[in-house]
């Protein structure tokens, strides 16, 4: 059984229906090997299964990187599942889903912890993200001046943070 290629067996598996029983103890009799680059694929295209497999070949990884790898990617299984059991940092991961629009993955960092609002409210700004922005404004985001001059050639985000307290002389003159 080992000698099945991986794509094979997973067209074999997701494609049988009838016999369950012999997939399973075929996708169980197939030993993967992986090599320590593939994390970068599987947090981008992986799933927890497939982390989990790697993880037994490697269990020391830099798991902050992959992480906002998988935030980036929008791969919202990966960070569901990194989320409840790896992560303690969600500064830099929250404002990457917020400049790349994921607003599922925003919801799983918030749901797990992540509280950062500031860091969110400047990712979205920075991507262009007006529903995002907004949502980060209402749970309490209050560093509008420095995201104003992120915001400066999109003219939506702009006007939402002028309306919520931003003042344009005070994000050019004093940032702070």
């Amino acid at each position: 059984m080992n000698s099945l290629p991986k794509p094979v067996l997973t067209l074999i598996i997701s494609f049988s229906f009838r016999n369950r029983a012999v997939c399973k103890r075929w996708r169980d009799a197939v030993v993967y090997s992986f090599a320590e680059r593939d994390f970068k694929k599987i947090m981008v295209r992986g799933t927890a299964s497939i982390l989990r497999m790697f993880l037994a070949q490697y269990p020391v990884v830099d798991w902050q990187r992959g992480f906002e790898r998988a935030c980036a990617a929008g791969n919202e299984n990966i960070v569901h599942y990194m989320a409840q059991y790896f992560i303690q940092r969600w500064d830099t991961p929250l404002a990457i889903a917020c400049k790349k629009g994921h607003e599922n993955i925003v919801r799983i960092l918030i749901q797990h912890g992540a509280d950062d609002w500031d860091a969110g409210l400047l990712g979205a700004c920075k991507g262009g993200q007006k529903k995002i922005a907004c949502e980060m404004i209402q749970r309490g985001a209050n560093n509008l001046n420095i995201c104003l001059l992120y915001a400066w050639g999109k003219a939506g985000i702009r006007e939402l943070l002028i309306q919520n307290g931003a003042n344009i002389s005070t994000a050019i003159f004093n940032p702070n």
